[in-house]
């Protein structure tokens, strides 16, 4: 009898082990797993942000080394678009009887959205408000 109940106790044993095992295993190490790599997602996004930020500040200063007392820039807004992978920097140029508004992929400086007036009149790209609304779905 004693020796069926230290029989049976040791496989109960076993099987919570096991079973205690398992459940760290297959449930708490991939949870602490997965927190850690949404941290390192969230740190590597940050100082993507922060490269995009300097990005559009060297962009800027470009910008104004070509202006002069004719033309002049507006203030840039620069946004690193996680869902696009892009660092979008959106300005504006303005001349004498010219408007143009853009927004830019700085990572490839290839434009993403113009808007182009001469004489108040559309020259190329979109209407004010067409640009406006995707410039504002872009960079939000």
């Amino acid at each position: 009898m004693n020796n069926k109940f230290l029989t049976y106790s040791i496989s109960v044993s076993i099987l919570l082990v096991s079973i205690s095992i398992s459940f760290y295993l297959f449930k708490v190490l991939p949870d602490v797993n997965k927190q850690k790599l949404n941290l390192e997602i969230q740190q590597n996004i940050e100082a993507i942000k922060t490269k995009c930020t300097e990005l559009g500040k060297e962009q800027y200063a470009q910008e104004l080394k070509i202006s002069n007392n004719k033309t002049s820039f507006g203030t840039p807004v620069y946004f690193y678009n996680e869902k696009l992978s892009q660092c979008l920097y959106e300005n504006v140029f303005i001349a004498e009887n010219y408007t143009s508004n853009y927004v830019v992929d700085l990572y490839t400086n290839k434009p993403i959205l113009e808007s182009d007036y001469s004489n108040s009149k559309l020259q190329y790209g979109l209407t004010k408000d067409e640009f406006n609304k995707k410039a504002y779905e872009l960079m939000n």
